[in-house]
């Protein structure tokens, strides 16, 4: 046994083993006969049929391969294969890899359909405490270790895999938990390794990376001339790289931007203070400017699409289009609501001085309305929200619509709310598209305010309409 690691050993006296129809790398279907197998189920003559053959031949449903030496080694379930791009792909061996990871406390891999190579393998991974690794470093980790079609497509985090009783895998459950992510990704995706820095005037770092799809010359017929630039912001207790997901889905026909706006992420703030929203605006356009894109379509979440639409107010020959998911426009219900705008603001403020930014997320949190996220939470998703605390206190000075003249908006405007989240986003867009001059009215069915991050093939079309200037395919009355 210990020649062989990773061998399950070989066959018992009076067992027969054997290896039907293997592949090239002699990975095939294990059977085996003997005294020790059993005689069929009981009064199910088909289901015996399937598995067990006249001859005594019993169909285990493994994938495996013998050595010279008859010894055994099991690759994984039958039902578990994963065939891409005619390459079998072994979720147990790509589990093992990134299990043996130190930041990688377990981890479970999944098939995903895939438009080019039929299925692509997908990894969910939990992190260990108080460990950290990008999605980069996994992957570049994978490919040392595995052959290329191998590695995961993508990666996902989650704060437990599902597992059986047994403490087995329960694939089902993982393929169940991420059917929101199951859409077509590029393979050739490719992402900035770490976050760029761009240095503002009064000493503030916008950290940013930049995502683009590699197309190897292909050219997209629907695309127009010039590969078109996509600015995503993000919302409030976010960050650029939560919206990864959607990014990689309008990667595919788009270059797109994702900074950490003030106080998020990596752009943590030098002084804590709220940040205005003209301050916030001057970011996006500073940011356009050292990339040299002249002209973007800008999608922004929560109070990122609020920056949004003031990018396109007050800088009208810089924006081509908006795709704003829930934008926090408070003003626009009248002066009660603007009045307790002021109040959450100083009650943030004034957490944040008193506890710093955890205090200062969970007094943002119990203002809006969600104190429910910090009890019902998974602890990964409520440690996130938690961190990111000062973009919070940043945010509070570019909350409302006093400073938004949404008259100034020239460009097609897509207003999105989702039916399962909050009333009062839908009475703000409603609003708003009465004052937008070109904008269009979208409700998408069962989605949450927390969707571009959680289901962001739902928004991946409508960005992409707009960045092809055609209307909305989900337009609504």
């Amino acid at each position: 046994a210990g020649a062989r690691p990773g061998s399950a050993g070989r066959a018992l006296p009076g067992v027969e083993l054997r290896i039907v129809d293997p592949a090239g790398d002699g990975v095939g279907d294990i059977e085996v006969r003997g005294p020790s197998v059993f005689a069929g189920y009981f009064g199910r003559p088909e289901e015996t049929a399937a598995v067990l053959a006249t001859d005594g031949w019993y169909r285990t449903g493994d994938l495996g391969s013998l050595d010279a030496d008859g010894y055994l080694s099991v690759a994984d379930r039958r039902l578990d294969l994963i065939v891409s791009g005619g390459e079998n792909v072994y979720p147990a061996e790509v589990e093992a890899v990134l299990g043996s990871h130190p930041a990688v406390a377990d981890a479970g891999v999944i098939p995903r359909p895939d438009s080019r190579w039929g299925a692509v393998p997908v990894a969910a991974v939990v992190i260990r405490t108080g460990a950290t690794a990008t999605d980069d470093e996994l992957t570049a980790y994978c490919r040392e270790r595995l052959a290329r079609f191998k590695v995961p497509a993508m990666i996902v985090r989650l704060p437990a895999v599902p597992r059986l009783a047994s403490g087995k895998l329960n694939r089902q459950a993982l393929r169940d938990l991420l059917s929101a992510e199951w859409v077509a990704v590029p393979t050739e995706m490719v992402a900035t390794p770490a976050a760029l820095h761009l240095t503002l005037p009064d000493g503030a770092r916008i950290a940013y990376r930049i995502l683009e799809h590699r197309r190897d010359g292909a050219t997209d017929p629907s695309v127009p001339a010039g590969f078109p630039t996509v600015l995503m912001l993000h919302a409030t207790l976010s960050s650029g790289w939560q919206l990864k997901q959607l990014a990689r889905l309008v990667g595919q026909w788009a270059t797109v931007i994702l900074p950490d706006r003030r106080g998020s992420g990596a752009s943590r703030l030098a002084k804590p203070r709220p940040v205005e929203l003209a301050e916030q605006v001057a970011d996006a356009v500073a940011l356009l400017d050292e990339l040299g894109v002249t002209r973007a379509t800008v999608f922004g979440h929560s109070s990122g699409a609020v920056v949004a639409l003031a990018v396109a107010a007050a800088h009208p020959d810089r924006v081509q289009a908006v795709v704003a998911y829930e934008p926090p426009l408070l003003d626009l219900l009248g002066p009660i609501e603007g009045d307790k705008r002021e109040v959450l603001a100083r009650r943030v403020v004034s957490a944040h001085a008193d506890g710093g930014a955890r205090a200062a997320a969970e007094e943002f949190l119990r203002a809006i309305g969600a104190e429910a996220m910090l009890s019902t939470a998974w602890p990964a998703t409520k440690a996130a929200l938690l961190a990111e605390g000062d973009s919070a206190l940043a945010d509070i000075g570019s909350m409302g619509s006093a400073s938004v003249d949404l008259a100034r908006v020239q460009c097609q405007v897509t207003l999105v709310t989702g039916d399962a989240s909050a009333p009062f986003y839908a009475s703000i867009a409603d609003a708003a598209a009465g004052v937008l001059p070109l904008a269009t009215r979208i409700r998408l069915p069962q989605l949450r305010h927390e969707a571009p991050i959680s289901q962001p093939a739902a928004l991946a079309e409508l960005v992409h309409d707009a960045v092809l200037g055609r209307p909305p395919s989900a337009e609504l009355p």
